[in-house]
């Protein structure tokens, strides 16, 4: 499957993650640039509106858009800071955050706190009032001094919590908000091995994917987490990719081996390479020169996520990079 990119647009910046603001007439997009510092509020078309160093954060941690309020929140150095969509500051607050989300409805901001090594906080706060705290819960690390993703789930009081440590490996849990309390669950069968990535959902909200680890692609019903389905890794494969998309309840994109594939869902089988205009594979010497002798095919687009009925992707080495568009119609019409 090959097919073409809607808007791309170029940057001196490495790309480390993306969110999106609908307005009633206008869409923006908040990129993050983590090792440089800085913010970008982009149009539509990926177009920089303006490009800023958020005040008084020297690392950038996580960034969360409100659904409703049209205003995003940075967390970094002990700090939290809301900004409107032209950059102006509107409130801040303090904390050692790493993780923030907007729960569905907006009314709350999820956030994750790491006290050291063996030990974090989930903290759940009032995004009218951010140095409200309404809910917390201390949680032991099941492995050591892990790296922290959350994200939204269908359920409008839940996010899910994904945990990394290197050789420790990786869990995923789900916390949920109850009104007064905060829960957390990692369910047996999604943890077994210790290799859980990070769940993606489709339209089929009674369903996710999940990568274990270099073993494969696993379908499991939601909420039982019951496993429906599996695709394994080829035993030739050399490197494995964490970032797959669904395309529509029968398809998904996939990666492994520097590459995308179209993973059909149906009978959880490769499909097809799944190529993108401008960014075919290329031989690993195309992007690198001092690897005069590797021939191995390899794409430079490194991150890829659906949003909304879009694919995101960032693209680049060494200060060429871009992000660009994807519509969902274009991946279909093959």
């Amino acid at each position: 499957m090959k097919t073409k990119i809607s808007y791309e647009q170029q940057f001196v910046y490495e790309i480390s993650a993306i969110c999106k603001v609908n307005e009633a007439k206008q869409t923006y997009y908040i990129a993050t640039f983590s090792k440089a510092g800085k913010i970008g509020i982009l149009n539509e078309k990926l177009v920089p509106l303006c490009i800023f160093e958020p005040q008084g954060i020297a690392e950038i941690q996580s960034v969360s858009v409100h659904p409703y309020a049209h205003s995003f929140v940075v967390a970094g150095s002990n700090v939290i800071h809301i900004y409107d969509l032209n950059g102006n500051l509107i409130e801040q607050a303090g904390g050692n955050i790493m993780e923030i989300q907007h729960s569905l409805d907006g009314r709350y901001l999820w956030c994750i706190r790491k006290d050291n090594a063996k030990q974090f906080t989930i903290e759940v706060r009032d995004t009218e009032k951010l140095n409200q705290v309404l809910a917390e819960k201390v949680c032991k690390d099941k492995l050591y001094d892990s790296a922290f993703s959350i994200g939204l789930t269908p359920k409008t009081n839940e996010i899910y919590l994904s945990q990394a440590a290197g050789q420790d490996g990786s869990t995923i849990g789900f916390a949920k908000f109850t009104g007064k309390g905060i829960t957390l669950v990692y369910p047996d069968n999604l943890n077994e091995d210790y290799e859980a990535v990070i769940p993606i959902w489709g339209e089929n909200e009674h369903e996710f994917l999940l990568q274990q680890g270099d073993t494969g692609i696993f379908k499991y019903e939601y909420t039982s987490y019951k496993l429906l389905q599996e695709y394994l890794f080829p035993e030739d494969m050399e490197y494995v990719g964490y970032y797959h998309a669904y395309l529509n309840k029968e398809k998904a994109i996939i990666q492994y081996n520097e590459q995308f594939w179209v993973l059909d869902l149906n009978v959880m089988q490769i499909e097809a390479p799944f190529c993108i205009n401008g960014h075919e594979p290329k031989e690993t010497k195309y992007f690198y020169p001092s690897l005069a002798d590797d021939t191995s095919m390899m794409t430079d687009v490194y991150h890829l996520e659906r949003i909304d009925d879009t694919l995101v992707c960032f693209a680049g080495i060494e200060e060429n990079y871009s992000i660009f568009l994807i519509e969902l119609t274009n991946c279909l019409e093959d």
